[in-house]
């Protein structure tokens, strides 16, 4: 009787212990369910993202193999008003948002360096000359650059091959024929005002009807190259013209996501990488900028 009487007692207790289990429970069946919901969203998200913006440094790969058609079909010669009237044909600031321009940089070995600089000054540019000055083994020039505005133009005339990030990626260019795209830089375009992160795709062009089978062919026949600078916020806001609201990213120039290789940071509150609220979901997804 008295062990009836126990257990009578005990009965409410025992209910509430199975109902709190049973809602632990179904709380943490909901609570996984939601957070695989949660990194479902997350993974559609950040491989849309990634998805995107090599969608559109494809489609300014095939601007750039444009250009350098043009340039074979006219057999090297293309003149400032073609390019010109090429450039605003493409209609690059509606339909490729975020491109700064397209251009066209000429190589020039030493012994062609007077005369080069002297014919661009009779096409109507008296102060046109090649810099930085001094003596090289071989030079480049940007010739043309197109929308040719007050900002693009301050990289006229500028040698791109005599700074060491630009160069490696032109060479790479050159060597394999391929598009190559620059590590970080800071655009000679830049002012003293919102000063952004760049770099830039390149495209070589040869020289008409010399051989290009190998390494050291393609070198030799080399005659410039077409292309694009990019300040990195501005293309970023032409692929998503809309705020991103619902989450955060970095692009890094390379394996190393650390404030010297930071290009792009969707958080514009200025907080360090450092300083930066630990997130729910993280991942590292590393974009192929080889484009055949």
């Amino acid at each position: 009787m008295m062990k009836t009487s126990k257990m009578r007692r005990m009965l409410p207790y025992v209910v509430l212990w199975v109902f709190l289990s049973l809602t632990a429970l179904v709380w943490l069946l909901a609570d996984n369910f939601n957070r695989a919901n949660a990194q479902e969203r997350y993974q559609y998200r950040t491989d849309q993202i990634a998805s995107a913006i090599t969608k559109r440094m494809e489609d300014y790969a095939t601007v750039l193999r444009g250009g350098a058609a043009l340039f074979d079909a006219s057999e090297g010669d293309v003149t400032r008003d073609e390019w010109r009237i090429y450039i605003e044909h493409l209609d690059i600031g509606d339909a490729f948002p975020g491109i700064q321009g397209v251009g066209f940089s000429k190589y020039i070995k030493p012994a062609e360096l007077a005369q080069h600089i002297q014919q661009i000054r009779a096409e109507g540019f008296p102060d046109y000359t090649v810099r930085p000055k001094g003596e090289r083994d071989e030079y480049t020039s940007i010739i043309y650059l197109e929308p040719f505005d007050a900002r693009n133009q301050r990289a006229f005339g500028y040698d791109m091959f005599s700074e060491p990030v630009r160069r490696t990626a032109m060479a790479r260019a050159r060597d394999t024929d391929t598009v190559a795209i620059s590590g970080k830089v800071t655009l000679v375009q830049e002012t003293e005002q919102d000063v952004q992160a760049g770099f830039l795709m390149y495209i070589p062009t040869y020289t008409h009807g010399v051989p290009q089978n190998s390494v050291a062919e393609r070198r030799a026949a080399l005659h410039g190259y077409v292309y694009s600078p990019f300040r990195v916020k501005n293309l970023i806001r032409g692929i998503f013209p809309a705020p991103l609201d619902d989450i955060d990213f970095e692009i890094f120039d390379g394996a190393k996501p650390i404030s010297s290789t930071l290009m792009y940071d969707s958080d514009e509150s200025g907080r360090s990488l450092e300083k930066k609220d630990p997130s729910l979901f993280s991942s590292r997804k590393i974009i192929d900028s080889t484009f055949r």
